[in-house]
């Protein structure tokens, strides 16, 4: 007399991270077909063995920052038995939107959001290894490609040097209370402009109002950003190139 089966179509499942799935088709013991019963509604074939110790896995479950999930498609967290670095930058991301350290650290992304697309890695992968000079260990930047952005998509994010990075040293200071680059100088009543270039800052001058310092700040800064894109023309994509030559603050 042939075995019954363990499982049959239609049987209610619970994972150990407590997804839950129902059986679509029975094969046999080695290829059951199980979909997840949440909004992506996977489907894949699994062990009877897998399904009954409860290590089924569902590739749609947020686990990092509770937000990103792998998804299903090529892109792997390890290449080689090592760490791979699209998933680094990926999960880097989730930690600096979304991750509460409790202090300082994270601070000037607590109002940063990531696409829902890229909540996928798989669809961050496609669009990391599209990017120009992926395989450079460039970093994540948001900020280059759109003025105040705080948001990470395909639309607005782009790879460039870890040096470059740097050296553009954008902040996000909605509270400031003057324009960028200007402070006033309270012992003597004049607004004191200046601009941090390749690490340090550099005085522009006094002036009696806030409009006339912060044309002084303006007029260095599209200079200083034009000069980066000099410096690194042959290193960074065409949209980074033409983003920082034509600067506007």
């Amino acid at each position: 007399m042939a075995r019954k089966p363990s499982f049959s179509k239609g049987d209610f499942l619970i994972n150990n991270k407590g997804c839950e799935a129902v059986i679509i088709d029975y094969l046999d013991s080695s290829k059951i077909l199980v979909e997840f019963l949440d909004e992506h509604r996977f489907r894949r074939y699994f062990e009877a063995r897998d399904i009954r110790e409860g290590v089924f896995k569902n590739p749609f479950l947020p686990t990092v920052s509770k937000v990103g999930y792998l998804g299903d498609g090529i892109h792997k967290t390890k290449t080689n038995g090592k760490p791979c670095r699209i998933h680094k930058v990926w999960s880097g991301m989730f930690t600096r939107c979304y991750y509460d350290l409790g202090g300082e650290r994270y601070k000037s992304y607590r109002d940063c959001e990531v696409h829902k697309d890229w909540h996928n890695f798989q669809n961050f992968a496609d669009w990391y290894k599209m990017e120009k000079f992926y395989d450079k260990g460039y970093d994540l930047d948001k900020d280059i490609l759109v003025k105040g952005n705080r948001l990470y998509s395909a639309e607005t994010c782009c790879l460039v040097p870890p040096s470059l990075n740097n050296s553009v040293g954008l902040r996000h200071n909605p509270k400031g209370r003057y324009a960028a680059g200007v402070r006033l100088d309270k012992r003597s009543g004049k607004f004191n402009s200046s601009i941090s270039k390749f690490g340090k800052e550099y005085y522009l001058g006094a002036w009696d109002n806030e409009s006339e310092a912060s044309d002084s700040y303006i007029y260095a800064k599209k200079e200083y950003m034009r000069e980066l894109a000099m410096i690194y023309k042959d290193k960074v994509s065409d949209k980074v190139f033409n983003a920082l030559f034509n600067w506007e603050v």
